[in-house]
């Protein structure tokens, strides 16, 4: 469906069982720049009010990334139209739980139901967004 190349990111945007899904790849520092600009991307290819990434940092890339950002982006989520962000991020940063406590409690608050979680490798979330989309099609989440 869409792919390319960024500053700091390649994503592909493929179909799995009707749904759009984006898989994004860090290649270089992760900040609110850069995510403006991997979200344009793949917003543009998002047909529905469900948002399903995966963000492989596996190699490891500094995350700048803070409450006024989360807020940002997701103004730019639910200006796009999106009401439900399934995600699973790949990571070895061992402080990447608590921002996804922090997503977890800043979205809700901005409109948006934050499905996120973390994988140990880029198998494990493939299946675990595997499963958010079948569960987002049986209306479970």
């Amino acid at each position: 469906m869409a792919s390319g190349s960024l500053p700091s990111y390649d994503f592909v945007s493929c179909r799995h069982r009707g749904e759009v899904v984006h898989i994004m790849t860090a290649t270089g520092p992760l900040n609110l720049a850069r995510r403006i600009d991997v979200y344009r991307a793949t917003l543009s290819a998002n047909p529905t009010s469900d948002y399903f990434c995966i963000l492989d940092n596996s190699g490891g890339f500094e995350n700048d990334f803070n409450i006024s950002d989360i807020r940002f982006l997701d103004q730019m989520l639910l200006e796009a139209g999106v009401r439900t962000v399934h995600g699973v991020t790949v990571t070895r940063d061992a402080g990447y739980p608590k921002l996804l406590e922090l997503l977890r409690q800043v979205m809700p608050s901005q409109g948006l139901v934050a499905d996120v979680r973390l994988a140990s490798s880029l198998a494990e979330a493939e299946h675990l967004l595997a499963e958010m989309v079948d569960q987002a099609k049986d209306g479970s989440i």
